[in-house]
């Protein structure tokens, strides 16, 4: 999806719409550059426009109620802070995925099936029922619509769920329910069948399951201080962000989230540390850079473009196994090194593909085709490679393992001296995080350029956990890290982040959604609104003081029932130490 930029060309003239009753002097005086204002407002100019000239001419008429219409949907979606002059490069994959279903609903199609795939992602909750509105009228046009989605909101806003699990990954693939759920019905199966149900859903709709909330918060360690910071819509804020502690920052969508994150707060103090930056620091004055080592951004951007990286050999578990093997009787009989039992360089490698386990053929004038290795077969080494044997599995069979699979084929290994006793624990140490993140369910041997942003954001998080090295005072910032992730998964990531912030870590996350935003020790509120209504610090403080706000964050927060009777004991960061 790409904008014209109309900056530069003519602006919008309503004199030249011209009707029996329509006058210049008493025309609506458009935008000083209407390409540069926010669609909300170009929305009542053209409001104006249609009221002061009525009744238009039929073709005037008609352009001009295609302009008006599609640009009310761009506000009904919650995207009426972005300006027409906005280059499509820099949308978010939820603010594409919003213009491309205006753009839908804009062509009037009906019988016609849409695929959504998470239209909520950078959604605040103040916004949903727009988009679910959206979708409604798609729907009553006679189309249907099948949407991914992990939001409460719009699941009970469906006509009908389809739940697919019960797990992640081999273990899921099987509907565990399907049905209609209707507001105010209760729960959609008997007191009998709700036993048998396998569903990971349905306790979290109807059962009254929920993630819990923390009863005490941590005290900051420290601040940044941030002073006369100015960007796009934020304009000489000042702000002191606590250190030590798990700070969410929220805020409407296109209030100015990413902005304080991103070009502010990262690119200043990734320049402060001499690390490479792709765009200029945001213009600041940056206190109290004494009290951190460090800064990481942990966005959803690739971890790697080739299928050389898997998670076994970024976490460093790989090369404990590959000294695993390299201490098997047979191996040491002969000799080898842990090197001849590496796919991207030794003797035991697959000569043929060089241990890709494909071979890449060119095309000229189509896409590149990608053929499985004709003398390994995919498997990435030699025959001789694969007759040494670990615990009866060769290196290619260990490879194929699912991490769950790996951590259980480890636990059997019996080891015969403290070596080997000691490479079991590392390599078990660094796969454990993949399963405590959700990600169990990844193969050892998958390549890292075939996760999704999802996925690869929370290896990054496996990474910190296994790491050692500057742990203590480092400032991780998040962008939306619960996206595409359900209730069990944002429970676990949770767990993550308390373990990151007792191990010395402190965590800046931009999020939406109401459990994580429950789980924070601090939480910052931009708005009140967006684009040019926001960039303004609105709320500092606990979620329980945010509760009791009137802002659309803590409104969010209360309709949440963030305080539930029997949850305050669910959980005690303390107890995470």
């Amino acid at each position: 999806m790409a904008f014209r930029d109309f900056s530069t060309g003519s602006r919008p003239r309503p004199t030249r719409c011209t009707s029996a009753s329509s006058s210049p002097a008493t025309a609506p005086t458009p935008p000083a550059t209407s390409a540069k204002e926010p669609i909300a407002q170009l929305v009542f100019f053209f409001d104006s426009v249609a009221n002061t000239h009525a009744p238009l001419e039929k073709s005037a008429q008609l352009v001009l109620t295609e302009i008006q219409s599609r640009l009310k949907y761009l506000v009904e979606v919650g995207l009426g802070y972005l300006t027409l002059d906005r280059p499509a490069r820099t949308l978010s994959g939820g603010e594409i995925a919003r213009v491309n279903l205006t753009t839908c609903l804009g062509s009037a199609l009906t019988h016609t099936l849409f695929v959504l795939d998470e239209p909520t992602v950078g959604l605040h909750h103040r916004d949903i029922h727009r988009l679910t509105g959206v979708m409604q009228a798609l729907r009553d046009k006679g189309n249907t619509l099948v949407i991914v989605e992990h939001d409460e909101a719009v699941m009970r806003e469906a006509d009908n769920l389809i739940d697919i699990g019960p797990l992640a990954g081999e273990a899921g693939g099987h509907i565990t329910f399907s049905g209609r759920i209707r507001p105010g019905q209760g729960h959609p199966l008997s007191a009998k069948d709700r036993k048998l149900s396998q569903s990971a859903t349905l306790p979290y709709l109807f059962e009254g399951k929920s993630i819990p909330t923390p009863t005490s918060y941590r005290k900051s360690k420290g601040s940044l201080g941030i002073r006369q910071a100015s960007a796009n819509n934020i304009k000489s804020l000042s702000l002191d962000l606590p250190l030590g502690v798990f700070v969410a920052l929220t805020g409407v969508s296109g209030s100015g989230k990413s902005t304080l994150a991103h070009p502010i707060i990262y690119n200043n103090l990734a320049r402060h540390f001499g690390l490479t930056i792709d765009d200029e620091p945001a213009p600041a004055n940056l206190t109290g850079l004494d009290e951190i080592n460090g800064v990481k951004l942990i966005d959803q951007s690739p971890l790697s473009r080739t299928p050389r990286s898997t998670p076994a050999v970024l976490l460093g578990a790989f090369e404990h196994i590959r000294q695993l093997f390299a201490l098997t009787p047979a191996a040491r009989n002969q000799e080898l090194t842990p090197g001849y039992f590496s796919f991207n360089s030794g003797p035991g490698r697959c000569q043929r593909c060089a241990g890709n386990g494909f071979e890449k053929v060119e095309m000229q004038f189509l896409s590149d085709l990608f053929l499985t290795c004709p003398e390994c077969h995919g498997s990435r080494f030699t025959r001789a490679a694969q007759e040494f044997k670990l615990h009866g599995k060769s290196v290619t069979e260990v490879l194929n393992l699912t991490t769950t699979e790996a951590l259980e084929f480890l636990s059997e290994i019996e080891p015969a001296n403290n070596k080997q006793k000691l490479l079991l624990r590392k390599a078990t140490f660094a796969l454990q995080p993949l399963v405590d993140t959700g990600l169990g369910y990844l193969r050892l041997g998958q390549p890292l350029n075939t996760l999704s942003g999802g996925e690869a954001q929370r290896l990054k998080l496996c990474q910190l956990l296994t790491s050692t090295e500057g742990s203590i005072n480092t400032l991780l910032i998040l962008d939306e890290p619960t996206t595409g992730l359900h209730f069990v998964d944002i429970e676990r990531l949770l767990t993550i982040f308390h373990r990151l912030v007792d191990a010395g870590y402190s965590l800046l996350v931009i999020e939406h959604q109401t459990d994580v935003i429950k789980n924070a020790d601090h939480v910052i509120e931009i708005g009140p609104e967006a684009g040019t209504h926001g960039g303004q610090i609105i709320f500092e403080g606990t979620p329980k003081q945010l509760a009791k706000k009137k802002t659309h964050t803590g409104i969010a927060l209360s309709e949440s029932d963030m305080i539930r009777p029997g949850h305050e004991h669910a959980l005690d960061v303390k107890e995470l130490k």
